[in-house]
């Protein structure tokens, strides 16, 4: 696909069709594709979108946090966070996230991570970094998805300890895992 191709999403928070995707893109190209051709509009904009006619357009290089499906902004999500991975240049992705109902953000009552990911010919490796940590989210645990795999790593290793609790996907040239205690610093690799 041509970069004319893509479609942009605007600067700012990002939110997918179901609603709660908590996560600052810098304007990166990140936007909502309609699988019958149409991606004219991007994701700041208002629009209404089915789920089945739409698929999200991520350029190479993009961390994108996702949280499970809620019904309403005042349900809290149940499971982990999700963080999807993009291996590719400039590699790097943010989470904001506060209480979503009052102003205790201007109190600096926030939670603020980078996540940064390097790609050599032996490795992959994801960083997560807390810049502010003031608020305690609804999750604790992080499921990882690394797309863009094509066969199953030699190891997964989370800081110094190799994790056995990893799966491959193949039709989805995906890596999978989950770190329990994600609201910390922590770098992951993949051994290729």
């Amino acid at each position: 696909m041509a970069d004319s191709d893509r479609c942009r999403g605007s600067g700012g928070g990002l939110e997918d069709h179901r609603g709660g995707l908590l996560a600052d893109h810098d304007a990166r190209r990140v936007g909502i594709a309609r699988r019958d051709g149409r991606h004219d509009r991007g994701v700041g904009d208002a629009q209404a979108v089915d789920a089945v006619d739409t698929q999200l357009v991520v350029d190479a290089g993009a961390i994108v946090p996702r949280q499970p499906l809620v019904q309403n902004t005042g349900e809290t999500p149940n499971g982990p966070l999700g963080l999807r991975v993009y291996p590719g240049p400039e590699c790097k992705g943010s989470l904001y996230q506060d209480d979503g109902h009052t102003l205790a953000y201007e109190k600096g009552e926030f939670l603020r991570v980078s996540y940064s990911c390097q790609v050599g010919t032996e490795a992959i490796r994801i960083v997560s970094t807390i810049e502010k940590d003031s608020y305690k989210p609804w999750w604790s645990a992080a499921e990882i998805t690394v797309f863009g795999i094509g066969k199953a790593p030699k190891s997964v290793r989370v800081g110094d300890a190799t994790i056995h609790e990893w799966r491959f996907d193949s039709a989805q040239h995906a890596v999978v895992f989950t770190l329990p205690e994600a609201k910390t610093n922590w770098t992951a690799e993949l051994i290729l």
